[in-house]
């Protein structure tokens, strides 16, 4: 590895030594951001989404990220927070069709991964709570505010899309209103591909606001300790 590559390993060390240190049942909390706008809402629709590279990427994410809530759901319970007018939609209507695949084609294709999706997220919703948001910071939701007042959770973990827009600047509002904030990176997508300069400075950023990178691994190792 190179310095980059240490520097960014150092930094998830880091935040699963102050996660280890802050989670306890009761106290944890996991905030799933606009996965239902894509995948959860029965209201969408698969041909909007034309970039099919990137539908594999968050179906390979949120793939993963079912796995890792549906494990911890009895010590860490999950809000899904998603918008409540079709804000950000521009991000669907990318109309570029897969080379070598026509149009009938691609819509097929994306008609098959949103059923998968769907399928993947069908036993996430039980028992969980779902709050709609204004813009791209999640605490401005006046509902989820109202929840956190009677809530005891003070440790915030997030996964979602996209990193460098909704997630990061939830993470600032949540740090901004005195929450522990974790992001668990590999459960989060972004828009392209940046350098692994790029993610350390993101890091770093966070890091001078409180905030801890962490990983999906370490944040099953951590919780599943206190797993009855």
């Amino acid at each position: 590895m190179n310095q980059t590559d240490w520097d960014i390993q150092a930094i998830f060390e880091q935040g699963a030594q102050a996660l280890a240190a802050v989670f306890r049942p009761g106290r944890v909390l996991h905030l799933g951001i606009d996965w239902q706008t894509l995948y959860c809402d029965p209201n969408f629709v698969a041909s909007q989404c034309g970039d099919l590279k990137r539908t594999q990427k968050i179906l390979t994410t949120l793939a993963r990220m079912e796995k890792t809530i549906a494990e911890l759901r009895p010590v860490l319970p999950t809000c899904w927070i998603h918008h409540d007018i079709p804000m950000h939609r521009s991000l669907l209507l990318d109309e570029r069709i897969l080379e070598g695949m026509d149009a009938g084609q691609t819509q097929s294709k994306l008609d098959e991964l949103r059923a998968e999706a769907n399928a993947i997220c069908a036993d996430v919703r039980p028992g969980d709570r779902c709050f709609a948001k204004l813009g791209y910071d999640s605490y401005q939701s006046p509902d989820l505010q109202a929840y956190l007042a009677r809530s005891e959770a003070t440790v915030h973990l997030l996964s979602g899309l996209v990193r460098n827009d909704c997630i990061r600047k939830s993470e600032k509002g949540g740090a901004a209103r005195g929450y522990n904030m974790f992001v668990i990176e590999d459960l989060t997508v972004n828009d392209y591909e940046y350098t692994s300069e790029f993610y350390l400075g993101l890091y770093r950023e966070a890091q001078r606001r409180g905030t801890h990178a962490v990983r999906a691994a370490d944040v099953r190792s951590i919780a599943a300790q206190y797993l009855p």
